[in-house]
């Protein structure tokens, strides 16, 4: 089944900031297999297939992606959204002791910053439909990342009903658990 976001951060999109993307994916008994980030505004693509890795193409220059080394949490960089940073996204970043924090729009984006080793994790609680996650997912995990719901679940694409999964957290896979499991009393907190 293909899924498509043809305006993924609409909110930057409207606000002119340039940081939206169109989001095509591909998805195989539920797993995404094919996925395509696209940010008209920088002519910067991401891809990836399942098995054949993750790429940037930046001004014609083709770069393979992979995500960082960094385990420790409060050495990380999380990537955040620049208009939904919610009341858990700052309690977490305090419980995590994480100082840098690069706040930008699109999903994809945002999870495009973690296949480059640029940032080394991802929280959200309002990224709610699979066209939202779906490209992303297959760009992290070809990155070698890691993307569950803040309870630790993995997403499954294509369900007879389109639902809101409960939040979000996209890592670089290092320490994905411990990190859904120092988060666990903030998501118990939120009604989670």
């Amino acid at each position: 089944v293909w899924i498509v976001d043809p305006l993924d951060g609409t909110t930057e999109f409207i606000s002119g900031t340039g940081d939206f993307s169109v989001q095509i994916a591909l998805t195989v008994q539920g797993q995404p297999v094919l996925g395509v980030v696209y940010q008209p505004t920088a002519n910067l693509l991401y891809r990836a297939v399942r098995g054949g890795g993750a790429f940037s193409v930046e001004n014609g220059r083709v770069q393979p992606l992979r995500v960082s080394a960094e385990t420790d949490p409060a050495s990380m960089c999380m990537a955040a959204s620049r208009s939904h940073y919610s009341a858990f996204v700052r309690s977490a970043r305090r419980a995590l002791g994480i100082r840098d924090v690069r706040r930008v729009g699109s999903v994809g984006l945002k999870v495009g910053l973690l296949a480059r080793g640029l940032c080394d994790l991802y929280l959200a609680t309002t990224v709610a439909k699979e066209w939202d996650l779906c490209a992303p997912h297959a760009l992290l995990l070809e990155a070698g990342g890691v993307l569950t719901n803040l309870c630790g679940e993995h997403p499954v694409y294509n369900q007879p009903k389109v639902a809101e999964c409960r939040g979000l957290v996209a890592s670089n896979g290092q320490i994905h658990d411990r990190l859904v499991e120092m988060l666990a009393p903030l998501v118990e907190e939120m009604g989670g």
